[in-house]
């Protein structure tokens, strides 16, 4: 058969560069159920995974703005919906911060940071590992009618709660409030409601119902086929559903404050949130059999929170930009030109030319797999580097991007990747 060199990489990454991490550090604590003990090459591994899902989530999707429709079209390159997989507390949102002819930030929508409840106080947790209390991070205004957040929550229905209340004597709770951490619904309260009532919850095994979806569906996707398959949008009108394929796009609308000149979009990704790592941590029983608990699994919850609070709160990944109106270009990188990849003995040295106007403040090198990028080196400001320790016979792929550090006044950059080229 021909030689072909355009098959895709399939591999099984997905979006999750969290959980990399937060395995790392209950190995470290002795909190893995199971695999503990990583070797120095599992942990490399963990490493190059979480930056492969970072890499997948780029190719993922793509913004592009109307700047006379006032509206931001958000496309799904993936074969599946976009977010993908079992929801969880995983989540895809525009954040879209807006600012007047003098720069002047007048609104964020879809604003991610510190959280506060709606008396100004500030959201606190303990720590399960030393005991402080730290102020947790999430997206700010869930119901802002400007943020647009792409999710799917699943539920439990007022039937099936009535036949398996009695299996849980501590009146299994539902849901909890994200800023005082009290329960909201308990099973028993939702077998009592009418016929057809549903409520929420994150516990994913025993839920029957889809409450909402409305993530992307992908390329092609018709309605009969996810009919069969219970993989409709909720409500399943989205998208344009009666035309019997789904668009595998969303054209959303803007609302420019008063006085806004520019905006800046961006789409992020979360792979674990606030509400659901807090659900972890409440819903599990400890690990006393007495108490409901379970010996081993009940403090996963618990080791799970400690993990998000000291791995960086899951913090988002941006996927993709675009801008709206007049917006001044603070990117100083501008994409090299890789001249060269010469082998040698387990090794592949690498020449490249910067961009005539780069005004960059280094490069990196990475390795391409099939499009998706894995980190080599930071070259820092040279123009050649040396990638050792390499397998004599192998074929290696490389490019290059330059990069701006951040200050004060303007957030740091990256390049576009240069041309790829290949050694053995």
């Amino acid at each position: 058969p021909p030689f072909r060199d355009d098959l895709p990489l399939h591999d099984m990454t997905g979006g999750n560069y969290w959980m990399p991490q937060a395995i790392q550090y209950l190995d470290t604590k002795d909190k893995l159920r199971l695999g503990g003990g990583l070797s120095n090459v599992q942990l490399a591994a963990l490493d190059a995974g979480s930056l492969r899902a970072k890499q997948q989530l780029n190719l993922a999707a793509s913004l592009t703005v109307d700047n006379n429709a006032h509206t931001v079209k958000v496309v799904n390159h993936t074969g599946h919906k976009l977010i993908s997989g079992y929801p969880e507390g995983r989540r895809m949102w525009l954040r879209i911060t807006w600012k007047n002819s003098a720069g002047t930030k007048l609104r964020t929508d879809g604003a991610y940071g510190p959280l506060f409840d709606g008396n100004g106080d500030a959201v606190m947790v303990q720590n399960p590992l030393n005991g402080q209390m730290v102020q947790v991070e999430s997206i700010l205004n869930l119901d802002d009618p400007n943020t647009k957040i792409y999710e799917a929550h699943y539920g439990i229905d007022q039937e099936w709660a009535a036949a398996i209340a009695g299996l849980y004597p501590n009146d299994l709770a539902l849901s909890y409030d994200r800023y005082t951490g009290a329960v909201v619904h308990r099973i028993s309260e939702l077998a009592s409601q009418p016929a057809g009532t549903q409520y929420e919850t994150f516990h994913f095994v025993i839920n029957n119902v889809v409450h909402k979806d409305n993530r992307i569906p992908p390329y092609g996707m018709d309605a009969e086929t996810a009919r069969l398959r219970n993989a409709l949008p909720v409500p399943s009108d989205q998208y344009n559903g009666a035309s019997g394929t789904y668009d595998y796009f969303d054209n959303v609308s803007l609302n420019p404050p008063q006085g806004a000149s520019s905006a800046t979009i961006e789409l992020l990704y979360q792979p674990t949130s606030w509400e659901y790592i807090q659900f972890l941590a409440l819903a599990n029983n400890g690990s006393d059999p007495a108490q409901g608990g379970n010996a081993f699994l009940g403090m996963e919850g618990e080791y799970m929170l400690e993990a998000w609070l000291e791995k960086g709160m899951a913090a988002p990944h941006v996927m993709a930009t675009a801008t709206w109106g007049n917006v001044t270009q603070q990117c100083q990188s501008t994409t090299p030109t890789l001249d060269t990849a010469t082998p040698g003995n387990a090794e592949v040295s690498l020449t490249w030319t910067p961009a005539p106007d780069d005004a960059g403040d280094g490069y990196n090198v990475y390795y391409d797999q099939a499009g998706k990028a894995l980190s080599v080196a930071d070259a820092g400001q040279a123009s050649t580097y040396t990638d050792p320790g390499l397998t004599n016979g192998s074929e290696y792929c490389y490019k290059v991007t330059s990069y701006t550090t951040a200050t004060a006044d303007t957030p740091g950059c990256e390049s576009a990747a240069s041309n790829i080229i290949c050694a053995i």
